[in-house]
């Protein structure tokens, strides 16, 4: 089986699905040709891969997951939905707790705020701590986006985590900010 690990979605009804960058502002273009489910599904089809993993674009929509919840229920055979949750904020656990019990969600995506800046309190305080004690709780992926300005800062922090965190699976995105 051909799986896809990290597929993002962007709907074409911005009234539905109204945009709200982390940043504040959307790069342009982000909507010129959006990559819907229908349209994942397709090209997943010609490319003979059975199932994806809806990532939450936080650069589109920050916060709010709909449109990835939304697509994984409409089409639970194709999708698995990785939710971007602020892991500083203290009700995070419990949002967590709703989004996998009530909708479904795999995985966690957790982001810098202030990407792509170094600070590190969405890794480091008790709350993000609290977060990610939720999501291995509820036995889900915890997903590290790491841009490759934040790759100094942020690398040397994951192996305490994965060692505080022992029962958690972590996956990091973007190979750790890897660029060529």
């Amino acid at each position: 089986m051909i799986f896809d690990s990290h597929a993002h979605l962007i709907s074409s009804d911005q009234v539905k699905y109204p945009p709200a960058p982390l940043r504040g502002v959307l790069a342009p273009g982000e909507f010129d040709d959006p990559m819907t489910a229908e349209k994942l599904i397709a090209l997943m089809d010609k490319a003979g891969v059975k199932i994806a993993c809806a990532v939450q674009r936080g650069q589109v929509y920050g916060y709010h997951n709909d449109y990835i919840l939304d697509s994984a229920k409409k089409y639970p055979e194709r999708f698995r939905s990785v939710v971007v949750l602020n892991s500083s904020d203290e009700t995070t656990p419990a949002k967590l707790k709703e989004l996998v019990e009530t909708h479904g969600a795999s995985g966690v995506r957790f982001v810098s705020p202030s990407f792509p800046s170094g600070a590190t309190d969405w890794l480091t305080t008790d709350e993000a701590h609290n977060s990610m004690k939720a999501a291995a709780d509820l036995g889900i992926a915890i997903c590290i986006h790491v841009l490759h300005v934040q790759r100094d800062v942020v690398n040397p922090l994951l192996r305490g985590l994965a060692d505080k965190f022992k029962e958690a699976t972590f996956v990091i995105d973007h190979v750790a900010g890897a660029h060529p």
